[in-house]
């Protein structure tokens, strides 16, 4: 395998991560440069015009370059998998529906909603979006020379992406006065997750040693592992989570072997005790979402989760956060993900990490 040697290791602490429990030390992904990283941060810039953005996203041969220039760059000091990311926007599969329209700005993709008030949602299979998931995801798998994995796509959050097709005051404004669509509107949604990943880890799973990742959440699982949200899950009370929200996440957790949580910010707080409870579930990631408090705030609430059992993924944006956290929490299922500025300072994160663990 590139970049790193001792793989059989990495991928130990990764499944100890899922079984809630710690090897040696807790899960760490490190990012940062390696040593005479020489970066084309040109080339992670998506360009403005349509036609090249296109190109950016679509161009199997260009994506794959991309991420490789990536891999080849960062540090893997730590449990890094080098993993080409599946990416074509997210919550994706909005663009798997008929007539449907998305167009690309520079660094954002954005999704126009419909003129129907009630989208009929047809799904074809000879979608450019969705023929363009599966074709890149064989493609990366065809060139791999084991040399990397290859991640699932971000196709997440049903309720996300039909607030995408609808428009979010549209869906918002039906959960009280036009219930009867949404019911029959994530049924079908749901199909379409069932049928993306269904197939998509039939594609992968071989070269990812049977498992699957998340490449932007660097996680690695020894089956079949997908992210769950619902972003959109801010702007509603706990009621209407329980009534439109969780039994997406509940279907989707019970398809999944290693399903995840990615929890985007303090207001959803309100209902983590219902995300707990989401079938099957085995982790939650907490995201400091920028301009709120960071995670030390939030201690009370981190504990809860590891106290119901379920791991932990944190992205620590800074590294002065990692010593009070790592005082307050349990190694047992936990899986930072921090920055460096450098290859040394990697190593001495990574022993201070050492140092820090205990169960």
């Amino acid at each position: 395998m590139a970049y790193i040697s001792d793989w059989d290791k990495r991928l130990e602490r990764h499944a100890a991560f899922w079984e809630n429990e710690v090897i040696d030390r807790c899960l760490t992904t490190i990012l940062g440069p390696c040593k005479n990283a020489n970066f084309d941060y040109t080339m992670m810039i998506q360009p403005e015009d349509q036609d090249a953005a296109l190109h950016w996203y679509t161009d199997a041969e260009f994506v794959l370059n991309r991420n490789k220039h990536m891999l080849d760059n960062r540090t893997w000091v730590g449990d890094g998998i080098p993993t080409v990311m599946l990416s074509l926007g997210p919550s994706g599969q909005a663009g798997y529906f008929k007539d449907v329209k998305h167009e690309f700005t520079q660094n954002t993709l954005w999704f126009h909603p419909t003129e129907e008030r009630e989208p009929s949602l047809i799904f074809e299979e000879s979608n450019f979006w969705y023929q363009k998931t599966l074709e890149l995801a064989q493609y990366f798998v065809d060139n791999t020379n084991d040399e990397y994995f290859v991640s699932m796509a971000d196709v997440t959050g049903d309720l996300d992406a039909l607030s995408l097709i609808q428009g979010a005051d549209t869906l918002l404004m039906d959960m009280f006065t036009n219930e009867a669509y949404i019911e029959p509107a994530m049924t079908k949604m749901r199909r379409v997750w069932d049928k993306y990943t269904e197939e998509t880890f039939n594609i992968i799973k071989n070269t990812n040693r049977g498992g699957s990742g998340i490449g932007w959440l660097f996680t690695w699982a020894p089956g079949l592992h997908a992210q769950l949200q619902c972003d959109i899950s801010t702007m509603i009370s706990p009621e209407l989570f329980t009534k439109y929200a969780k039994p997406e996440l509940d279907h989707q957790g019970s398809k999944l072997e290693y399903p995840l949580y990615h929890l985007d910010g303090m207001e959803q707080i309100r209902h983590l005790d219902q995300i707990l409870t989401i079938e099957n579930l085995k982790a939650i990631q907490w995201t400091s979402v920028v301009g709120q408090p960071s995670a030390l705030n939030y201690i009370d609430e981190l504990k809860k989760i590891q106290g119901a059992g379920k791991g932990l993924l944190l992205n620590l944006p800074d590294t002065k956060e990692l010593e009070p956290l790592m005082e307050q929490l349990s190694s047992k299922g936990l899986h930072l993900v921090i920055p460096a500025s450098s290859e040394d300072e990697a190593e001495s994160l990574l022993k201070t990490i050492s140092k820090l663990t205990h169960e």
